[in-house]
């Protein structure tokens, strides 16, 4: 009496030389990685970023440039602010980014630690200073560089900026050194949190590290 052999389908290979994947940890593997990567495919962030970029008078920045950089991954994207100097990111991960943002005449700003969280669309309105200072006398216009600072104030910055140059200038300091004193101490009551007292110590350091550039 003949067995009968059960049917099998043209498609499917009739002995197991002949099928493809002949270990069975494989198939567990590559089951595995499909449906992981079937998940992250269709992982949707609802986060982002959003704001206005302004100069000091209040006026909009059109085609600034906005990076913001996942401090996690290292992984940054570029977006260009409107005709209304709005920008926009969407679809970003939780997690602590860096922000930075230039144009064309104004100091670069960088904000750090900008803290994304949750699912929605968080606002960071930034205002451009110009892009160095500079002092008129009598020989022509002196230029001094911005100084890349993180930006924790925007209070007395001009009153510092003008009392270090004029006492400069009083201790018999040349024009260039009032200007180099009057950038640091701004840029030192900038970087300063609150209300927080302005070291010397603080404006030496600016002061060193802005002579080492000019």
């Amino acid at each position: 009496m003949k067995t009968q052999e059960p049917y099998l389908s043209p498609a499917f290979p009739k002995s197991r030389s002949a099928f493809p994947f002949k270990h069975p940890l494989f198939l567990i593997v590559l089951l595995a990685s499909t449906l992981l990567g079937a998940r992250f495919a269709s992982a949707q962030y609802r986060a982002g970023l959003q704001g206005t970029v302004t100069d000091s008078t209040g006026a909009v920045i059109p085609n600034a440039s906005v990076t913001i950089l996942d401090k996690e991954t290292n992984q940054s994207q570029t977006a260009k602010t409107d005709g209304a100097g709005t920008y926009t990111f969407n679809r970003l991960a939780p997690a602590s980014y860096t922000v930075t943002f230039e144009a064309p005449g104004f100091a670069k700003r960088i904000i750090d630690d900008v803290a994304i969280s949750g699912e929605t669309m968080q606002g960071l309105n930034v205002t451009l200073g110009a892009e160095g200072a500079l002092l008129a006398t009598a020989q022509g216009v002196l230029r001094m560089p911005a100084m890349d600072v993180p930006m924790q104030s925007s209070v007395g910055a001009g009153d510092a900026f003008l009392a270090a140059a004029t006492l400069t200038l009083a201790r018999g300091g040349t024009p260039m050194d009032a200007l180099a004193w009057g950038t640091a101490a701004g840029a030192a009551v900038v970087a300063c949190a609150g209300t927080a007292r302005l070291r010397q110590s603080d404006v030496d350091a600016r002061y060193r590290a802005l002579c080492c550039t000019v």
